[in-house]
């Protein structure tokens, strides 16, 4: 929390010559939502901050209460909506990576947690999990299998030409199942094409 100067009462408890981090970042929520510099990112996504906010530090400081930790900052729960009491807490960049709508969310067990929470939590680096699921594997074989195991439902990344209407001209990258590619295999030889 920021130093208070005792000798400038204010009605919230919190001096306005010294700009606390919560005054601080009330300030930034504000202006992130009124700028025209963010306003592809804000106001013309429909995200503002609630009238109760808008006009007053107090009413937010009541709703959010003073920042836990110098490791948070404020989090929109739902990155779709405003701030407003309800949607925005005080979290960790961690935390806050997690509500990225890139984020790829992972269920296993019942328990659901970013990719890269998960290689923590297995002692696997975040890279061989991205590379096994980009290669075909699924999640849950990308995190349970041990290193240096084989995929434990192989498949097969190829190129694969496509017969249309008599001509070779059709070329899609794919990953197929090895039972697919029999199929695949049988159809191009049934077709006389290899």
């Amino acid at each position: 929390m920021g130093v208070l100067d005792p000798r400038m009462p204010t009605t919230h408890g919190y001096a306005r010559g010294k700009k606390t981090v919560e005054y601080r970042t009330w300030q930034r929520m504000l202006n992130r939502c009124r700028s025209k510099k963010d306003a592809k990112h804000y106001r013309e996504r429909g995200i503002t901050v609630c009238p109760r906010w808008a006009g007053s530090f107090e009413a937010f400081l009541a709703d959010m209460g003073p920042r836990p930790s110098d490791k948070t900052s404020i989090e929109r729960k739902e990155g779709t909506k405003g701030y407003e009491p309800g949607n925005c807490v005080w979290a960790t960049t961690q935390e806050q990576n997690w509500n990225k709508s890139d984020t790829r969310l992972v269920t296993l067990h019942g328990e659901t947690f970013p990719l890269s929470v998960w290689a923590d939590r297995l002692g696997l680096k975040r890279g061989t999990i991205h590379n096994r699921v980009k290669m075909g594997w699924t999640e849950e074989d990308a995190l349970l299998t041990p290193i240096g195991q084989p995929n434990p439902h192989p498949r097969v990344r190829m190129w694969v030409s496509i017969a249309m209407m008599g001509q070779g001209r059709l070329k899609r990258r794919g990953t197929v199942t090895n039972e697919g590619l029999a199929r695949i295999l049988a159809a191009l030889e049934s077709e006389g094409l290899i």
